[in-house]
């Protein structure tokens, strides 16, 4: 009977054989899941035999991580800022260095006050900003997918989030005039399509393209919100995108010749080009 440690090579091996990035992060993931324990766990019950049906569980998961599906699909669920978020076909994925976007939010809006977030997704970045603000705000979070709104449902209800209003449309539309929000936050579509053949088997096969591109060079999207956005904020209200790592000087000279204020771009984790601040325009 096969133990932990063994079936850890074994897979590691199995999943680099199939050239899948991090087999080992991987392995682990999709081990620690199928077992229902903690990945440290795996070395701390090292030597722990499974059983057939244990074994069943991996090697099924195992063979779809060999055809480039998300780990995070197979497991239904990442981990984003200390949160469990549901995510499966039809939402995208949350990545690291938006936890960037929740750290910058959280030192722009301060208790009580309104958020809005666009294109949200999973609902990651207001369940996390929220968890931050003591389930103070008062958050509305639109998507134009209705699928990827299911998922922000039940992260939101998973998470036992409060105040968040859930509104499917595209960008603001659905926004009533006279609301005024004190921060809106955004991890909108910026992907170009000549970034396409750089892009990941994983996420070209499988998480939704209306999440990853952009027409104008990955620039549409962002392009829209700076030009919709200002009629809802207050005065001072600040407002924060996600964008790509190549897209900073271009947006800093949309957003300054849109006349916003305090207009900066904050590298992420790894001194690349990630969120794009600036303040509502007088």
């Amino acid at each position: 009977m096969k133990d932990i440690r063994e079936i850890l090579t074994l897979s590691e091996d199995y999943l680099a054989k199939h050239k899948i990035e991090s087999p080992k992060v991987n392995a682990e993931w999709i081990i620690s899941d199928s077992l229902n324990i903690k990945r440290l766990d795996l070395y701390l019950q090292h030597d722990r035999p499974l059983s057939e049906s244990e074994l069943s569980s991996i090697r099924e998961k195992l063979q779809r991580c060999a055809r480039h599906e998300p780990v995070q699909y197979i497991c239904g669920s990442t981990n984003f800022y200390g949160l469990e978020i549901s995510v499966g076909p039809g939402v995208l994925i949350p990545r690291p260095e938006t936890e960037c976007l929740v750290d910058l939010a959280t030192k722009h809006i301060k208790e009580g006050q309104k958020l809005l977030d666009l294109c949200t997704g999973s609902g990651c970045i207001p369940i996390a900003i929220q968890e931050q603000k003591k389930q103070s705000l008062s958050i509305v979070a639109c998507d134009i997918e209705e699928k990827a709104l299911n998922y922000a449902q039940e992260n939101i209800t998973q998470n036992k989030t409060q105040n968040i209003e859930l509104l499917q449309c595209d960008l603001f539309a659905k926004i009533a005039n006279d609301i005024k929000f004190d921060l809106i936050t955004s991890n909108p579509p910026y992907v170009s399509e000549s970034e396409r053949p750089e892009m990941g088997k994983d996420v070209l096969k499988h998480e939704p393209p209306s999440a990853l591109f952009a027409d104008h060079d990955g620039m549409a999207i962002i392009e829209r919100i700076a030009q919709e956005a200002p009629q809802y904020m207050e005065p001072k209200a600040y407002i924060l995108i996600e964008i790509g790592a190549s897209q900073g000087s271009r947006c800093l000279e949309l957003f300054e010749a849109s006349n916003y204020r305090n207009v900066e771009v904050v590298k992420d984790y790894s001194s690349r080009d990630r969120i794009l601040k600036a303040q509502r325009p007088v």
